[in-house]
């Protein structure tokens, strides 16, 4: 009768050092998994930061055209400049067009008042 109880007493103890490890087991993988959304969310992060980088330089030739535009007194109207931008941004294979741009077939003003605001040197 000892033994039986000794047996069982043992059992508990190895089932509860069993569900230990179980939850260290859960714990760690959550602490992994969160490691691994950082990371996601890094590389995110880092392309997003890249493709904002790629439209101010690209942004920044669009500019330098105005400019030279307006340095041979050629001003152009701000729907000019919105129809520009939107063959503009047509003509770069990896530029993704809002369907607003694409059924006025111009940028919106929006953009405009932005890209003005961003780049002051134009005008």
């Amino acid at each position: 009768m000892r033994r039986e109880i000794k047996s069982k007493a043992w059992d508990v103890k190895k089932l509860k050092t069993e569900v230990k490890q179980e939850e260290y087991r859960k714990e760690i993988n959550k602490i992994i998994r969160s490691q691994h959304e950082e990371e996601d969310i890094e590389k995110a992060w880092d392309n997003m930061k890249i493709a904002i980088e790629k439209a101010l330089a690209e942004e920044a030739e669009l500019e330098k055209y105005i400019k030279k535009c307006f340095d041979i007194n050629y001003e152009l109207i701000d729907v000019q400049i919105q129809k520009l931008a939107y063959k503009y941004a047509k003509a770069l294979p990896h530029c993704e067009i809002a369907q607003k741009w694409h059924q006025a077939e111009q940028a919106k003003q929006g953009w405009k008042t932005g890209f003005m605001a961003r780049r002051k040197t134009i005008l």
